[in-house]
């Protein structure tokens, strides 16, 4: 699968670095990007001029690409007809590309009404839909409301964490310290710490957290890596 071709051209290093993560993620038998492949490539693209402001972007991108999944569920829901639920996904996606355009200051965002109305609606939702939509739809909303916080500067799996977690046998397990809480180790309301992987599981249309369509994950992944990067980068640097 060939990178997108663009008139900005990326870094020779972040070119290399995503034909060896698609020939990677090809060779991996569920398909999968695990945190230290997505941490190499951010932490290449951070490393380069304009690379915080495009990481920032491909997580806007990653959230996105799977919002026509939670606006068809929506739709065919008893949420049908109620606009705020509807409009849920758009309206945080665009609160971060104001963010990331100039158009909305992180105090506003902070300290404004429009962000508290966001967030005390975000966790209302999901305790009011979790028995109506499939756990895929949620982990679109998720996608969403870690681009918003992506665009606020919050950069993604640099946190680590230890404790007791399920494992993909629903078995407790404890990591220790300096390990990293992924998708593969997340317990009942946790997820992995950045937009794209809960966008590829949603795009994967996953039920739980061992049922999901391989192939799915397989595509999400060669469309971030071959063409959501590039398409970041250009607006990275065009803005």
């Amino acid at each position: 699968m060939s990178i997108q071709d663009s008139n900005i051209s990326l870094p020779a290093k972040i070119h290399q670095l995503i034909y060896e993560t698609l020939e990677a993620v090809h060779d991996d038998s569920l398909h999968e990007m695990g945190q230290d492949r997505r941490r190499r490539i951010y932490e290449a693209l951070w490393s380069s001029p304009s690379g915080e402001k495009a990481c920032q972007w491909l997580a806007i991108l990653s959230a996105r690409h799977v919002q026509p999944i939670y606006q068809a569920s929506v739709t065919a829901s008893s949420f049908a007809n109620d606009e705020f639920v509807v409009s849920l996904l758009d309206r945080i996606l665009h609160i971060a590309e104001k963010i990331l355009t100039g158009e909305l200051s992180l105090e506003d965002v902070r300290k404004g009404e429009e962000n508290g109305n966001i967030e005390d609606f975000y966790h209302s939702i999901l305790v009011a839909t979790e028995k109506e939509f499939p756990y895929y739809v949620w982990l679109a909303t998720l996608a969403a409301d870690n681009a918003r916080l992506e665009a606020m500067g919050y950069k993604p799996l640099q946190t680590r964490i230890s404790g007791e977690v399920a494992d993909e046998k629903g078995n407790m397990v404890i990591t220790p310290s300096d390990s990293w809480l992924d998708v593969r180790l997340a317990g009942s309301g946790c997820h992995a710490d950045d937009a794209a992987v809960d966008a590829a599981f949603a795009f994967a249309k996953c039920m739980t957290r061992q049922h999901y369509d391989t192939s799915k994950v397989l595509e999400f992944w060669e469309w971030w890596l071959a063409e959501a990067i590039p398409q970041a980068w250009r607006k990275a640097l065009s803005a």
